[in-house]
């Protein structure tokens, strides 16, 4: 790059925007800009990334990992060829219809503190029937002091049929608190026991290969 690394991420390019970024020696002369190609990126509060308006570092035919935090369905996208989709506080941007096709793999992180990001509205998941390649599917929700209720268990447990490697899990990472830990994983290990039998009824005797840890909160299921 013609250009010091520090002072390219000083022109209002913050560093959460560029994860891997490689840049190709040039052949033609050492006054032209040599060709970078950016392959993940991350967004936040429905906010586009100054890396969109770079040309030279972003093609929307490239982005092949997307992360997106604090999002939802007014989020603007191009980026035909995502595989990788990272939702963090973000389940209602699952409503856009301008996720790619060719995901993959999705993410899903929620933080008890961000309920307000996170949108408790499972329903969102219904949408990933229309991904015709995504084939795993993880849902990791932090600090929740109450699992989903039993309309949305039904939707999460419909929603892992149409994956080939499910994964839902709860986390704890401050149990210095003024509640009963020891209720609240009993109440999330119990979710995740109505989880697996909904999971078991709804697949018909298909052959599944089911691991839930230790404390019961967390359940992996390969088809």
């Amino acid at each position: 790059m013609p250009w010091i690394f520090n002072e390219f991420l000083g022109l209002s390019v913050p560093d959460r925007c560029i994860n891997d970024l490689q840049v190709f020696t040039s052949s033609t002369p050492a006054n032209t800009i040599g060709s970078s190609r950016l392959v993940k990126l991350n967004m936040s509060d429905n906010i586009p990334s100054p890396a969109t308006l770079l040309s030279h570092v972003m093609s929307p035919n490239q982005i092949v990992e997307l992360h997106l935090l604090r999002c939802d369905r007014q989020i603007s996208l191009n980026l035909p060829i995502v595989t990788h989709l990272t939702l963090i506080d973000s389940l209602d941007a699952l409503n856009t219809r301008l996720l790619s096709t060719n995901i993959r793999s999705i993410r899903i992180i929620l933080h008890c503190q961000c309920l307000r990001f996170a949108n408790g509205d499972w329903t969102a998941l219904r949408t990933l029937s229309t991904l015709p390649l995504l084939n795993s599917l993880r849902v990791l929700l932090y600090d929740m002091l109450d699992p989903p209720n039993d309309t949305s268990c039904a939707i999460i447990a419909e929603t892992a049929l149409i994956v080939i490697d499910f994964g839902f899990a709860f986390r704890y990472r401050y149990e210095t608190v003024d509640y009963d830990i020891n209720l609240v994983y009993t109440k999330h290990s119990s979710f995740i026991e109505r989880l697996r039998n909904r999971i078991v009824t709804l697949s018909l005797n298909e052959e599944l290969h089911i691991a839930v840890e230790d404390d019961g909160c967390g359940i992996f299921i390969w088809f």
